[in-house]
């Protein structure tokens, strides 16, 4: 994002109405030609204010003006006097109000005061085509003119996204460490989703028999061959260059694997899967996985997945806790994707938790498949999307799924 010089910054007055997402929206897209933000609101929108003001406030809490305004929104006169006192503030900056979901009467006010000051005018988030549609007025022809080239909703990246909430990521594992390409990484994931529920399986029995100590780097351990379960996977994976059989007999056969390699099969996998996956379907406009996220109290957080949309929502975070442990459904890791979203955004975040644990293993137990729904109604109740292993295969059909039918305040 360029920076604009001093003169072109702008005092935003957001009129709040029903939707207060596409005036955030339009902050984000704006961010740095606004020089600080004053609020309108009517009693009848009191919840919509105070969740708009707490997501600008941790967005940018030296701009938005301490000042706010409650306006009556059948009174044009009274939305008037609000404008011409915050003119009166800034008189050196152009005013720039944001009527999007504005009531109406309170539009026609804005209007009117456009119309009568030269330095101001109107925006109208659009976020049917993802554009900000800007009127000024036209002093030939007395009349609110649309500008001809109307500003397109411009999404960050990841990166300039957590800057705006003063946040940073760091990438606490890189696939270029891995003995594979990307391609063959994803190729190796794509194996073993196939192999569904014996996929699980098989990576579980993978870690569990590689949790030795590491040299040099490297993890080995030699196996007896009549008590290897998966003996025909493990050749494969070998195969892909995943791991390395170093030695073979009728008997045992001893394996090693890369330190980075196990880092993946330990639950990277997913993330890196999770990203690629979101990266085809054409919703994001940068995506990114396994980014640790300082903490003001000096500890830190990690973000499996996070995608910045770029036509339907422009703007918004997509984020994902990715968990591939023998007990996952804890509702604890709710509580963190929770508390991640807050961090950036809030409600305006879709939140996706995502598992490659198949729904069919709590079938045979009562007690886990009582846990199982008991972590359904917890996510839900947080507004975090579940993804079991069955629908890994179809990664990107749910994410498009979720996408389409998220509406953000």
């Amino acid at each position: 994002m360029m920076k604009d010089s001093s003169q072109d910054k702008v005092v935003r007055v957001i009129i709040v109405g029903g939707r207060p997402f596409p005036n955030y929206q339009a902050f984000l897209s704006q961010e740095n030609k606004i020089y600080k933000i004053v609020i309108l609101h009517t009693p009848e929108g009191i919840d919509n204010y105070k969740n708009l003001k707490q997501v600008l406030t941790n967005l940018a809490e030296k701009r938005v003006w301490e000042k706010d305004f409650e306006i009556n929104a059948y009174s044009i006169s009274e939305t008037l006097d609000k404008l011409t006192k915050i003119k009166e503030h800034f008189p050196k900056f152009k005013m720039s109000i944001d009527v999007t979901s504005a009531p109406k009467i309170s539009s026609f006010a804005a209007m009117e005061f456009v119309m009568n000051n030269a330095n101001s005018e109107l925006i109208y988030n659009n976020t049917k085509n993802g554009q900000l549609e800007i009127f000024r007025k036209d002093l030939e022809k007395d009349a609110l003119h649309l500008k001809q080239e109307n500003e397109f909703l411009k999404p960050p990246t990841v990166e300039e996204y957590l800057k705006i909430y003063g946040r940073q990521g760091k990438d606490n594992f890189k696939v270029s460490e891995l003995t594979l390409s990307k391609k063959e990484a994803l190729d190796l994931v794509n194996y073993v989703l196939v192999l569904k529920e014996e996929g699980v399986k098989f990576f579980d029995y993978l870690r569990k028999t590689l949790q030795v100590k590491v040299t040099n780097n490297k993890r080995k351990k030699t196996l007896n061959i009549s008590n290897v379960k998966f003996l025909n996977e493990l050749e494969e994976v070998a195969k892909k260059g995943f791991l390395r059989i170093i030695k073979k007999s009728n008997t045992t056969i001893s394996i090693e694997i890369d330190e980075s390699n196990f880092k993946f099969l330990d639950g990277k996998w997913l993330d890196f899967y999770t990203s690629k996956i979101a990266e085809k379907t054409g919703l994001f406009h940068d995506v990114k996985h396994s980014l640790e996220i300082p903490l003001r109290t000096g500890a830190t957080n990690e973000l499996d997945f996070i995608g910045i949309l770029k036509e339907r929502l422009p703007g918004v975070a997509v984020i994902g806790e990715c968990k591939t442990g023998v007990n996952p459904l804890d509702t604890k890791e709710l509580d963190k994707l929770n508390s991640l979203a807050e961090m950036i955004g809030g409600d305006y975040v879709l939140k996706l938790f995502i598992t490659n644990r198949f729904s069919s293993e709590y079938d045979d137990d009562k007690n886990k498949k009582k846990s199982l729904e008991n972590f359904k109604k917890q996510a839900e109740a947080r507004k975090i999307k579940l993804i079991m292993g069955e629908d890994l295969i179809k990664l990107d059909e749910k994410i498009k799924e979720y996408v389409e039918k998220f509406s953000p305040l």
